[in-house]
C-alpha cells in the first residue's frame, strides 16, 4: 500500500466512523417519525429520521424503535442535520404503505394489521372447516330422523311424514372452498 493510498483509507475510515454513530432511542415521536439518539456523555444527535420520506407522507417503511434501546444512524449525504436509523437492537413496531395503498403493521404485541383492523381476525380455516362440518353431520342426521320418524296419533293410526324439501347436504365442507393460500397466519409467538 502507497502512502497515498493509506491517507486515503484513513481519511475514509475517519468520515465513516464519523457518518455512522450507535447510541439509545429516545424521544420518539411516532407521528412525526423522529427520535433523538443518546451517543452518551451528554452529547446526542436531534430529530433523527425514522424513515426516508419526511413526515406526513404515508408511504414506505417505517421502524419504530424501542424506547432506551440501541441503535446505529447514519448522515445522509454528509449532511449534519440529515441523520436517519439504519439499524436497531430492539423494535416497538414496523409498518409498510406501499404506493396504492396497501398496509402492512407489525406491532410489539405480536399483533399483525393488514390494511387496518376493523374487519378483526382472519379465520383460523382447520377450526372453521371441522365446526362446519360438525353442523353438517347434525343436518343430516336431522333429515335422517325426520324423515324416519313414524308419527302415531291417538287413535292409533301411524302416520309417516315426508318434507320433500328437507335434503341432505350435497357436499361437505372442504378446506380448499374456503382458504386463500396467498395469505397464510398463525397463532404468533
Amino acid at each position: 500500500m502507497t502512502i497515498r493510498e493509506a491517507i486515503r483509507q484513513m481519511v475514509i475510515d475517519v468520515a465513516s466512523k464519523k457518518m455512522i454513530r450507535i447510541g439509545k432511542a429516545t424521544n420518539i415521536d411516532a407521528d412525526k417519525c423522529i427520535c433523538d439518539v443518546d451517543l452518551g456523555n451528554g452529547a446526542s444527535l436531534h430529530a433523527v429520521k425514522l424513515k426516508a420520506i419526511e413526515e406526513g407522507e404515508d408511504k414506505g417503511l417505517v421502524i419504530m424503535p424501542k424506547q432506551d434501546t440501541m441503535v446505529c444512524a447514519a448522515m445522509l449525504e454528509g449532511i449534519e442535520a440529515n441523520w436517519s436509523l439504519i439499524q436497531y437492537s430492539e423494535i416497538e413496531s414496523w409498518q409498510i404503505t406501499t404506493s396504492g395503498g396497501a398496509q402492512v403493521t407489525v406491532a410489539d404485541d405480536g399483533k399483525v394489521y393488514l390494511n387496518g383492523k376493523d374487519h378483526g381476525g382472519l379465520v383460523k380455516i382447520e377450526a372453521l372447516v371441522d365446526r362446519l362440518k360438525e353442523i353438517e353431520d347434525t343436518h343430516d342426521k336431522l333429515v335422517d330422523i325426520f324423515d324416519t320418524h313414524v308419527h302415531t296419533v291417538s287413535s292409533g293410526t301411524a302416520i309417516k311424514l315426508s318434507a320433500p324439501s328437507m335434503t341432505k347436504m350435497p357436499s361437505k365442507t372442504n378446506k380448499d372452498d374456503l382458504e386463500n393460500k396467498n395469505v397464510q397466519h398463525g397463532d404468533g409467538a
